[in-house]
C-alpha cells in the first residue's frame, strides 16, 4: 500500500509538474506575445515618425524648388513683358518688388528649417548620450514657429505673384489700347490729308 500511495503521491506531482509547465508556458507565451506586441508598436512609431520628418522634408525642399523657381519666373517675366510707359507701372513695380522680397523670405525660412532641423537631430542624439532635453524643446518650439513661418509666407508669395500677374495683364490691356487709339488717330490724318 506504501508503494501503490507512493506512486499515486509520483503521478500527482507528475501531473502538478506537467501542469506547472503548461502555465509557464502559458506564462512565458503570453510575455513573448506582449513583448512582440510592444515591439511592433515602437518599430510603427519610428516609422511613423521617420515618414513624418520626410514628409515634412521633402515638402520644405518643394516649397523651396518652387519659390526659386518663382522668382526667376519672375524676373524674367518683368523683364521681358513689361512696359515701363504706363499708368499702373509704379503698382506694378511695388507689387513685383514685394512678391521678391516675399518669395526671398520664404527661402531664407526655409533654409533656416534646414538649420534647425539638423540642429535638432545633433541634440537628440546628445539627449541619448545624457545631455538635457531643454535644448530639445526650444528647438522643437522654434521648428513649430518656422513651419508656420514657412507656409505663410509661401502662401503670401503665390497671393502677391497672382496680382503682379494680374497687374501685367491690366498693363499689356492698357497699353493694347492706347496702340489702337494711337493707330486710328494716325489713319484720320492720313485720311484729312489725303
Amino acid at each position: 500500500m506504501k508503494k501503490q500511495l507512493k506512486e499515486v503521491f509520483l503521478k500527482i506531482k507528475e501531473l502538478e509538474d506537467i501542469n506547472s509547465n503548461k502555465l509557464y508556458e502559458e506564462e512565458l507565451h503570453e510575455k513573448m506575445e506582449k513583448e512582440e506586441q510592444k515591439f511592433r508598436l515602437e518599430e510603427m512609431h519610428k516609422i511613423g515618425l521617420l515618414g513624418l520628418s520626410e514628409n515634412s522634408r521633402e515638402l520644405d525642399k518643394i516649397i523651396l524648388g518652387l519659390s526659386v523657381g518663382s522668382l526667376g519666373f519672375l524676373l524674367s517675366f518683368f523683364l521681358k513683358d513689361y512696359s515701363f510707359n504706363t499708368d499702373i507701372y509704379n503698382l506694378t513695380l511695388f507689387i513685383f518688388i514685394l512678391s521678391i522680397i516675399s518669395y526671398a523670405y520664404s527661402i531664407w525660412t526655409i533654409l533656416n528649417v534646414f538649420y534647425i532641423n539638423n540642429e535638432y537631430y545633433k541634440k537628440i542624439i546628445a539627449f541619448r548620450a545624457g545631455d538635457s532635453s531643454w535644448d530639445i524643446e526650444k528647438l522643437e518650439e522654434k521648428m513649430e514657429i518656422l513651419d508656420k513661418k514657412v507656409r505663410y509666407s509661401f502662401f503670401f508669395s503665390i497671393l502677391i505673384s497672382a496680382l503682379f500677374i494680374i497687374s501685367i495683364a491690366i498693363n499689356k490691356n492698357i497699353e493694347t489700347k492706347e496702340k489702337n487709339i494711337n493707330e486710328k488717330k494716325i489713319e484720320k490724318v492720313i485720311e484729312n490729308v489725303k
